[in-house]
């Protein structure tokens, strides 16, 4: 509304001077106190036009552009009518068709991943929804997590669905192949220890030195000192 009572100052201030130019000293010959009446009339036409582009400069740059197409997530001062400077408010702008979700992977892990690696995502919110996704970037530098382990964050681009169902701060688990076989001998984890697992061989349990191969969580690979048909004992027991 300003602007607008700006605009109609100048174009009053417009027509004042045209008509004092064109009908009050038309065809006459200017003296000094028509120069001095004109001069007044094109400062106060200047001033005028200084004020418009004074306030149509001020609307711009009190309008706000984001870089990027997304919603506004976080306002530091959420106030109308506030002056905001960039060193001190921050605004975020998230894409929600476009997320990324972290993954926090110790550091006894990191060695097996590379990028490009398949990885297969489930949220909390979407436990019968998983997503197949790859490996898009490695942390260079370590994080800590809230235990206080060595972490890095592995990141997965995740497209939303045409709902947005998908919002910042979900949890999930992600599962990162780093290697596959088919067709192998694996017992539990917990049945190997330093390369040693325990036999139940009439009604004893005896030593056996395997030899292991790839891993999970929960299983591990037997290359050779075991036999399908053989029974391990889970943990370490005595008798």
């Amino acid at each position: 509304m300003n602007l607008k009572k700006y605009l109609l100052d100048f174009s009053k201030e417009r027509h004042d001077f045209d008509e004092d130019l064109k009908v009050t000293y038309q065809d006459k010959a200017l003296t000094d106190t028509i120069n001095r009446i004109l001069a007044k009339n094109q400062s106060d036409l200047d001033k005028t036009v200084l004020d418009v582009e004074i306030k149509d400069l001020a609307i711009k740059l009190a309008t706000l552009i984001s870089p990027i197409d997304g919603i506004v997530t976080h306002i530091d001062v959420p106030v109308p009518g506030v002056n905001v400077l960039s060193t001190t408010a921050n605004f975020t702008v998230a894409d929600p068709e476009n997320l990324v979700f972290e993954a926090e992977i110790d550091e006894t892990d990191i060695g097996k991943l590379k990028l490009g690696q398949t990885g297969r995502l489930i949220l909390d919110a979407f436990p019968n929804t998983p997503f197949n996704l790859t490996v898009d970037s490695i942390d260079f530098n370590s994080s800590t997590d809230a235990a206080g382990s060595t972490i890095y964050l592995v990141k997965f681009n995740l497209t939303n669905d045409t709902d947005l169902s998908y919002r910042l701060g979900m949890n999930g688990e992600v599962i990162i192949t780093t290697n596959q076989k088919e067709a192998v001998l694996t017992v539990p984890i917990e049945a190997v220890s330093n390369n040693q697992i325990q036999l139940v061989e009439a009604n004893q349990i005896t030593q056996q030195t395997v030899v292991t191969g790839i891993e999970s969580d929960t299983e591990v690979e037997i290359i050779s000192g075991l036999t399908a048909d053989q029974l391990v004992v889970i943990g370490n027991k005595s008798k």
